[in-house]
């Protein structure tokens, strides 16, 4: 009873459209009675002119109905707070800058209150057997918990969770730690088999809450300083614990997983395998011939283990790069393997805060995305502006994309060696 008024985010089901709908009425009305709207705190909100706007969509009646996923959170409100005033909002779009937008347009609305509650409303996955469900539903646990919402957001791009709210959830959290948030805590879980007793088929359910604790922040929306224009040299700015020996083994697991395959015999992994190769950690496998490269790929989002993710991803390099054709047996004895062991990423909004020979880039804009590790930069002789430029041609976007504030800049660093 603390909360004079909540702020319910919730996606659109029924309808598509641009940006985010706020309501401008006066009341939302359940069987509970009518909740008024706090329409000074929505005017704040709401952008003139832009894409978070006063609007009826999603709100009121259509040709089928309104949102049930803002509607659903109201009587459990007025059960449990009893007198509130509502900001409802519908989400049309859940990209991540209109997510990002509304996080922040909340926070800002919001200033120094401390009376206002913010819900955002969601599903987990839909129709899923049981067990896959759970699988789906602990990625988006780990995004929460760990406060990256960063990485939630590429989870549900890529697919590896799912909810019907995400961009509802990714607003919160940047609007939440601007406020001075960083921790938040899983406090149920479940599916609707606990219901009906069907695990066939299931749908996923979550409750978390979001607080000012002590975790380090994953993800930060800052102004980076600005980074001198290049280290003189790389050396790998990512230490993940792997000593020479770790370094040796992961570079003939890579090695033999090629090899393996072009024999087609089954890759043994040792009986033994160091902890530092044990981690959940992402990596590229490059593949060079005559210093010219002749295959590369890699993955930010392990499903694995570090040394099962180089063994897949040197398969991968080897004999499912577009760019080139399959590995041949007498090509296998002239190519050198380098490995990049990935850190997350990080999203940045100061360009210049990139480190040529430090920073690797990933540049995302509507359905178009490139990355280059960090070497390729030192490799090429460029300097920041030129790195930035070649992402974006990596993409498949104009070389100057990274200037415009519809494109996403991300940074990562690794650690990175090779046989030779």
């Amino acid at each position: 009873e603390d909360y004079n008024t909540v702020i319910v985010v919730s996606p659109s089901h029924n309808e598509y459209f641009r940006g985010v709908s706020v309501f401008g009425g006066k009341a939302y009305s359940t069987p509970l009675g009518e909740i008024s709207i706090d329409q000074e705190l929505s005017q704040k909100i709401a952008e003139p002119g832009g894409h978070i706007a006063f609007s009826d969509q999603g709100h009121l009646r259509s040709a089928s109905r309104s949102e049930h996923a803002l509607e659903v959170q109201l009587p459990f409100l007025q059960t449990t707070l009893r007198k509130f005033k509502l900001v409802a909002l519908v989400m049309g779009d859940q990209d991540f800058t209109t997510c990002r937008a509304l996080g922040q347009a909340i926070a800002k609305a919001i200033g120094t209150r401390d009376d206002v509650l913010i819900v955002a409303s969601s599903d987990l996955s839909h129709f899923h057997e049981h067990n896959i469900a759970v699988k789906l539903d602990s990625v988006i646990v780990e995004d929460i918990e760990s406060y990256n919402f960063q990485q939630l957001s590429i989870d549900l791009e890529s697919q590896k969770t799912e909810a019907c709210g995400g961009g509802p959830i990714i607003a919160a959290m940047v609007a939440a730690q601007i406020l001075g948030a960083d921790s938040a805590k899983v406090t149920g879980l479940g599916d609707s088999s606990e219901a009906t007793g069907d695990r066939a088929s299931v749908v996923g359910y979550l409750s978390a809450v979001i607080y000012k604790g002590s975790n380090e922040k994953l993800y930060e929306i800052v102004e980076e300083e600005k980074a001198p224009e290049t280290e003189p040299k790389h050396t790998g700015a990512a230490d993940f614990g792997l000593d020479s020996q770790g370094r040796k083994m992961l570079l003939s697991i890579a090695r033999e997983s090629i090899k393996t395959r072009l024999e087609g015999k089954e890759l043994v992994f040792p009986d033994t395998m160091p902890d530092a190769l044990k981690l959940p950690l992402g990596a590229f496998v490059t593949l060079q011939e005559a210093g010219e490269l002749r295959g590369c790929i890699g993955t930010f989002h392990p499903n694995s283990q570090l040394y099962q993710v180089v063994a897949e991803m040197a398969r991968q390099a080897a004999f499912s790069d577009y760019r080139f054709g399959p590995l041949t047996k007498s090509e296998f004895n002239a190519i050198d393997i380098e490995i990049s062991v990935l850190t997350p990423m990080k999203r940045i909004y100061n360009p210049d805060s990139v480190l040529v020979g430090r920073d690797g880039l990933y540049i995302r804009q509507g359905n178009n995305s490139g990355v280059l590790l960090p070497q390729v930069a030192v490799e090429q002789g460029w300097d920041r502006t030129t790195f930035l430029d070649h992402t974006c041609l990596k993409a498949g976007l104009p070389s100057s994309s990274w200037r415009s504030e519809q494109t996403e800049l991300y940074v990562f660093q690794a650690d990175i060696f090779g046989e030779r």
